[in-house]
């Protein structure tokens, strides 16, 4: 389905061209799409999973902590 690496493509400009970025998600198989986009690109990409009683999907980009409720669109699989 190539809806679902739609948001990837869009959310990949986002990241820093070099470096190393962190993910944070709850369902880091639904993040592969980016995950493996950004590791195309160069980048050290390290997933983790929001803290206990995060209830926002977090983008941690260079360090701050930028909120980005698209991350993990809704779909059905």
């Amino acid at each position: 389905d190539p809806g679902r690496t739609d948001w990837a493509d869009r959310l990949l400009p986002l990241l820093p061209a070099v470096g190393r970025v962190e993910l944070v998600t709850n369902d880091a198989a639904k993040i592969d799409p980016l995950r493996t986009a950004a590791e195309a690109r160069g980048l050290s990409v390290r997933v983790t999973s929001p803290r206990k009683g995060a209830k926002r999907q977090l983008l941690d980009i260079c360090g701050r902590n930028l909120e980005y409720r698209t991350l993990l669109p809704p779909y059905s699989d």
